[in-house]
């Protein structure tokens, strides 16, 4: 069984790199994951480096940004 989605809880994270970020869109698309995955609690820093690299601001894009 693979798995339907994917929450991570960065709120304790102060940087990520964009290799980091890269993985995880790597890591989500060999899951072949259908559902937007939701990175919780993520500073401005952080939450940047997800909307560069991860698309979460498109139509269909890899993360959610979310403070729950």
């Amino acid at each position: 069984d693979q798995p339907s989605s994917i929450v991570l809880n960065v709120s304790e994270l102060e940087r990520i790199c964009d290799a980091a970020v890269r993985e995880l869109v790597v890591l989500r698309q060999s899951l072949a994951i259908s559902e937007v995955c939701k990175v919780i609690g993520a500073d401005d820093e952080v939450a940047a480096i997800f909307r560069e690299v991860g698309d979460s601001e498109g139509v269909q894009g890899d993360w959610l940004l979310t403070n729950e």
